[in-house]
């Protein structure tokens, strides 16, 4: 690791060639000097955090900053290995991206409105999630299945259900407590936090967590089932049959009768 990558960034910000680069993009010299003072003071969170969830905020324009800030490193990194500009491949077109542009906005979303990107749900709003009075005292488990897209924080590879493969799928449940919610809402939620860079062990928890939380329950089950990992088939010992499943369990699921009730419904 090298060490005081801050002062590194901080210096190439004071360069002329890193100016221009984003007067180019449409800053101009004094919104320039005010957004490098919000980057510096803006605190670094952890790759499977939100920046809101850290009790910072950022405002659009920062947003851009540093998504272009992101893609001028890009730009240098392509240059140190050696990847030359002018391949067509690789180069602006006529959307006037090219790679380290593209890969800068799969990182840092151009709108804090945007989960759509690989990395999105560390920058982007948290979704407006209702949850209602359980009035009619429902006891009764709910439970629904989901797609899971997320990334591989040791290589930011996508990790997720199989497409097509009706064994690869996460599956929520609880039992109602005082509160229920849509059950939509739980899918936005999963997607959410899915967006952002993740040990699928850390996901399953936290998804659970998140859940048992907002609706305060204790009965929660959390289960990412055959996640397929494209750092393990893709890259590594690029094994197509690899495939991993990890479990959240509190209140009644940790009792395995219960739980295979439940697995049962889904038959």
């Amino acid at each position: 690791m090298i060490e005081n990558t801050n002062e590194i960034i901080n210096y190439i910000m004071e360069n002329k060639i890193f100016d221009d680069f984003m007067i180019l993009n449409g800053f101009s010299k004094t919104q320039l000097e005010e957004y490098k003072k919000e980057f510096k003071q803006l605190k670094s969170f952890k790759i499977n955090e939100n920046v809101f969830n850290t009790k910072q905020t950022i405002s659009e324009n920062l947003l851009k900053f540093i998504r272009l800030t992101t893609e001028f490193f890009f730009t240098l990194t392509f240059k140190a290995m050696k990847i030359c500009e002018n391949d067509g491949n690789v180069n602006k077109d006529n959307n006037n991206l090219g790679t380290p542009a593209r890969l800068s906005k799969m990182y840092v979303p151009k709108s804090l409105y945007d989960n759509s990107e690989p990395l999105s749900g560390r920058w982007c709003y948290p979704p407006k999630v209702s949850v209602f009075d359980n009035s009619e005292n429902l006891k009764d488990p709910v439970t629904v299945t989901v797609s899971i897209n997320a990334m591989c924080s040791h290589h930011l590879f996508r990790f997720g259900n199989e497409e097509f493969n009706e064994n690869s799928k996460a599956i929520i449940s609880y039992v109602p407590n005082k509160k229920i919610i849509g059950l939509s809402k739980i899918g936005r939620i999963v997607n959410f936090i899915s967006k952002r860079g993740w040990l699928q062990e850390e996901l399953t928890n936290t998804i659970g967590e998140t859940i048992k939380n907002l609706l305060n329950t204790d009965d929660i089950y959390v289960t990412l089932i055959n996640m397929q990992h494209g750092c393990a088939t893709f890259r590594g010992h690029e094994d197509t049959n690899f495939y991993t499943t990890t479990e959240y369990t509190s209140g009644k699921y940790k009792d395995n009768e219960f739980k295979k009730l439940i697995l049962q419904t889904l038959k």
